[in-house]
């Protein structure tokens, strides 16, 4: 892995790597994965990636959330919009991101993500 990337995309805590979150998100069933906010008012356990990682809207981020929020940032995605399905900017949608934001499932666009941004570290 280039150390030059892990360095910059966790600055805060270097144990919050590519395969940190892909073997986190891979164990977390589909069922529990919320789109349009970090956790679903009905069912509290159903959460976005951000909210699996303990963000709230009424919380500061936590370290992990950050962590997870610069990786995506290295490879030009929004944890958001990846979650949701949401393309960001109609005018600039390269292609991987237009085969990620195609999968069904939050859980299935976060992973597929992670393992781009995977690729592009390697």
């Amino acid at each position: 892995m280039n150390t030059k990337f892990t360095t910059r995309a966790t600055p805060m805590n270097t144990k919050f790597t590519v395969d940190y979150f892909i073997n986190k998100f891979e164990a977390i069933p589909e069922e529990l994965w919320f789109v349009g906010g970090y956790f679903d008012m009905d069912n509290p356990e159903k959460r976005c990636a951000l909210g699996h990682c303990n963000q709230t809207p009424h919380k500061e981020d936590t370290k992990e959330s950050i962590a997870l929020e610069h990786l995506f940032d290295f490879a030009y995605f929004t944890v958001c919009s990846i979650n949701d399905g949401a393309e960001p900017d109609p005018t600039w949608s390269p292609r991987p991101l237009k085969n990620i934001l195609a999968l069904p499932t939050p859980k299935q666009r976060v992973l597929a993500a992670l393992r781009h941004i995977k690729e592009l570290t390697q």
